[in-house]
C-alpha cells in the first residue's frame, strides 16, 4: 500500500536501528496515521497509539490507520493500539490494518494490545478489500509475543489478516477474542498461501490444539479456544479511561484459563506484562506454561494475585 510520509504524526526514515528509541508517548489525531517506517527498525515502546486514521473517500489505497511499517522491522513493546481507522477510497475501498500494517516487513511486537481498530470503506461496496482489523501482513513475518486482540472490526480478518506465501507470522502467548468480521476469518484470516504458526495461544473457534482448525494456520501447540475472562471486554482502558493503570479492562481475571499457561524462555519474551508489572505466579492455580518460569499468563496482561482471608484464623 502507498503512504504519505510527511503527513504521519511520527516518521522513521533514515535507516534508524532498534538504538533509536520512542518511550512513553502518546500519540494520536494523524490524518494519514500514526507512525511510519520505511526502511527502519527503531523500537517503540510504553506509547500509546489511538484516535489516528489513514485514508479517506478520495485517497487510493492508504493503510496502516495506527503503525505502518515497509521494510522495516522496528521492535514494538508495551503499546496500545486503540480505536485506529483506514478507510478506502470510494473506487476501489482498499483498506487494510487499522491498527498496524506490515509490507515486506518482520517486526516484533511484545506485550501489546490492538483493540477497537476498525476499517471502513467510504462510499465503496467492494468488501473484499476490507481486510485486517487489528493487523494486516503482506508478505511479512512478524514475532508477536504476549498480545491482545479485541473487539477489532473488519470484513475479513477481524484481528489479523496475513497476505502471500511469505507471510509466516510466529504468534506466541497471544490472545485473539471478540473480534468482528462479517466476511469470514473473525479472529485470522490468511489468504495466497500465508501461514502463521501459532503456540500457546487463546483463540476463539480455533478447537485449540487438540481439534485444531488448519484454517488458522500451523499449531505450534498449547492453543487453547476458551473465553480469556477478561475484566471487561467493553471498557479496555478501564473506568478512569487510562490505559496501563490498575483498572485496564483486558485484564484477565484470576480464574481465566489463560492463566499460568504461557511459554517463556522465548527470544523477546519479557518477565514483566504490558504496565511492566512482573508476571507472577498464582499459588492456587496449576502452572500449566512451559519454560522457566513456568507460571506466566498468556496475553499482554498478568492477572493480580487474590489472597484469601480466612476469618477463623488465629495470630495477628
Amino acid at each position: 500500500g502507498n503512504s504519505s510520509i510527511a503527513n504521519r504524526v511520527v516518521t522513521f526514515g533514515q535507516n534508524e536501528n532498534n538504538s533509536a528509541v520512542l518511550k512513553g508517548f502518546t500519540i494520536t489525531g494523524g490524518n494519514k496515521g500514526g507512525i511510519e517506517c520505511q526502511g527502519a527498525s527503531p523500537t517503540i515502546s510504553n506509547c500509546i497509539i489511538m484516535n489516528n486514521r489513514a485514508g479517506g473517500p478520495e485517497e487510493y489505497d492508504v493503510n496502516g490507520g495506527g503503525m505502518y511499517n515497509s521494510n522495516s522491522n522496528p521492535k514494538v513493546i508495551n503499546c496500545i493500539f486503540n480505536r485506529n481507522m483506514a478507510i478506502g477510497c470510494d473506487e476501489c475501498g482498499n483498506s487494510k490494518g487499522g491498527g498496524m500494517y506490515n509490507n515486506q516487513s518482520n517486526p516484533e511486537i511484545v506485550n501489546c494490545i490492538f483493540s477497537e481498530n476498525i476499517l471502513e470503506r467510504a462510499g465503496c461496496t467492494l468488501e473484499y478489500c476490507w481486510r485486517g482489523a487489528g493487523m494486516f501482513n503482506n508478505n511479512s513475518s512478524p514475532t508477536i509475543i504476549n498480545c491482545t486482540f479485541t473487539k477489532n472490526l473488519a470484513y475479513y480478518g477481524g484481528a489479523i489478516c496475513n497476505y502471500g506465501s511469505t507471510s509466516t507470522p510466529k504468534i506466541v502467548n497471544s490472545i485473539f477474542w471478540g473480534n468482528i468480521a462479517a466476511g469470514g476469518g473473525t479472529e485470522v484470516y490468511n489468504e495466497y498461501g500465508a501461514d502463521p504458526n501459532f503456540s500457546y495461544c487463546d483463540i476463539e473457534g480455533c478447537g485449540g490444539s487438540d481439534t485444531w482448525d488448519a484454517d488458522f494456520g500451523t499449531n505450534g501447540g498449547g492453543n487453547i479456544a476458551s473465553d480469556p475472562y477478561f475484566v471487561d471486554i467493553n471498557s479496555p482502558a478501564g473506568y478512569d479511561g487510562l490505559f496501563g493503570t490498575w483498572d485496564d479492562g483486558l485484564r484477565v481475571i484470576a480464574y481465566s484459563p489463560c492463566v499460568d499457561r504461557a511459554k517463556s524462555g522465548i527470544a523477546g519474551f519479557k518477565s514483566t506484562d504490558a504496565r511492566d508489572i512482573p508476571r507472577v505466579d498464582i499459588p492456587y492455580v496449576n502452572n500449566n506454561g512451559q519454560g522457566d518460569p513456568n507460571f506466566a499468563d498468556i496475553g499482554a496482561y498478568e492477572s493480580p494475585t487474590v489472597w484469601f482471608v480466612n476469618n477463623d484464623a488465629n495470630g495477628s
